[in-house]
């Protein structure tokens, strides 16, 4: 069986509050139809309130 492990910051995700893209998606779909085994991380950046603050005052 073959393997793609697919890492991404813009697979779309259920909720409507990310508008992410379907273009990962539609490659992750194309490529299970092909016979490979998909696993897909979605990685969502995250920062504190502090990297926030500095940033605005620069």
């Amino acid at each position: 069986m073959r393997n793609i492990l697919l890492l991404s910051t813009i697979y779309p995700l259920p909720s409507s509050a990310n508008k992410g893209t379907k273009v990962c998606h539609y490659f992750a779909t194309e490529w299970i139809k092909m016979g490979y085994n998909v696993r897909v991380v979605h990685i969502q950046a995250v920062y504190p309130d502090i990297f926030l603050l500095d940033c605005k005052k620069n």
